[in-house]
């Protein structure tokens, strides 16, 4: 009897084992093997993204890492600061930017006198127009002259202004005058820091400027010597 099990048990072990013992073990599709592969990612030195036209204030920007062990985290780094949407963001390695043939701008000489800014309007009403001359001058028939400067249009007319509004998708400031004239849509290439262009047109005893944003912005009207003023913000 005790023959019988043992021979039972050897015809087992004969059709669990291998037929050669010292084949590698890659010869058997059935054994899985681990592999030290990675994926071929690269150092990170820079990049850059550009926020919206909405965006006014940089509060915080967020850091996702994957850690040793393969776990996703974040870190949180608090700004606080104001931004112009035009200027791209670029996040970069701080050896890159200490590289010698990187250059850096320099500060001007103490001895060039800074250049004078434009005077702030105050409150009271009328002001005074603000111009300097970075402004770019267009004029529509001979009753209404555009001023665009940075953030500022100059609206120059004597005509009263009947309304105003913004409409979004694209960002206009629409201003309605008063005045009972006849003339064909015509469109003013302004391409002037924000302001891009403004389409006149006129409808039933008054006419309309549609100026047209390079992005999304809030606006406040004033009104100031000789006319109008749009300051965007």
């Amino acid at each position: 009897m005790r023959a019988i099990i043992v021979i039972a048990l050897g015809l087992v072990s004969a059709c669990l084992a291998r037929e050669n013992p010292f084949l590698p073990a890659s010869q058997y599709e059935t054994i899985t093997t681990p592999t030290n592969v990675q994926e071929a990612r690269g150092n990170f030195e820079q990049q850059a993204t550009t926020l919206p036209s909405r965006a006014r204030v940089l509060q915080y920007v967020t850091f996702g890492y994957q850690s040793l062990d393969g776990s996703t985290e974040e870190m949180r780094m608090d700004v606080g600061k104001d931004i112009d949407w035009h200027d791209p963001l670029v996040v970069s390695r701080e050896s890159l930017l200490l590289r010698p043939s990187l250059v850096l701008p320099t500060m001007p000489p103490e001895s060039m006198p800074p250049e004078p800014m434009p005077p702030l309007p105050t409150e009271d009403a009328p002001q005074k127009i603000l111009k300097s001359p970075s402004f770019k001058t267009l004029t529509f028939k001979e009753y209404i002259t555009f001023e665009a400067g940075e953030m500022r249009l100059n609206v120059l007319t004597k005509d009263r202004l009947v309304r105003h509004f913004m409409v979004a998708h694209p960002y206009k400031v629409v201003l309605d005058f008063e005045r009972d004239t006849a003339f064909y849509t015509h469109t003013l290439d302004v391409q002037k820091d924000a302001f891009k262009t403004i389409t006149m047109g006129n409808h039933n005893g008054h006419y309309r400027a549609a100026i047209l944003l390079d992005g999304h912005y809030l606006y406040e009207l004033k009104e100031i010597e000789g006319g109008y003023a749009i300051v965007l913000r």
